[in-house]
């Protein structure tokens, strides 16, 4: 082989060398962004799940601003009367209790009271104070004390409490 030969044949051996060098490095991007495409695909769902979340989220705070909105003008209304208190739903299953039939053991139930005034709530038994008490402070332990569990009740319904 004449000299001119072999460099041409060196340099070709290089482009050869090159080539798949870059035909590598083409490989390991085109991985590359096919994982950056997964990222960006799942970030697009988790996106259009937040946007949902968001949606629910101002749709429940509008109904709090016009519950609120209510509460206001009620209190507004009847502030300091103890006569004219309104129905206010449990705030974890928000169902309406008036009315509502609860379990008083050995398979018997009964209506829960109106609670229409301070008079009606301090004058709930035992029974009826603490199915309100634990509907309204889920979670919580009923105090032993009658006058603490309508206090809270009181409270929970926007009355006065002493």
């Amino acid at each position: 082989m004449t000299d001119a030969q072999n460099r041409f044949a060196v340099s070709l051996d290089d482009l050869k060398r090159e080539i798949q060098q870059l035909q590598v490095k083409q490989n390991e991007f085109q991985a590359d962004l096919s994982e950056v495409k997964t990222s960006v695909r799942k970030i697009a769902t988790d996106l259009s799940g937040v946007k949902t979340s968001v949606g629910k989220l101002e749709t429940d705070l509008s109904e709090v601003k016009h519950n609120v909105k209510a509460l206001i003008h009620d209190t507004a209304i009847n502030k300091n009367r103890t006569d004219c208190l309104v129905e206010v739903p449990f705030p974890q299953t928000h169902e309406m209790p008036w009315g509502m039939q609860v379990e008083t053991g050995r398979n018997r139930s009964r209506e829960l009271s109106e609670l229409t005034s301070e008079k009606v709530i301090r004058q709930l038994d035992n029974v009826e104070a603490k199915a309100y008490f634990t509907r309204y402070y889920p979670g919580e332990t009923v105090p032993r004390d009658q006058g603490e569990i309508h206090d809270a009740i009181l409270r929970a319904v926007g009355g006065p409490t002493l």
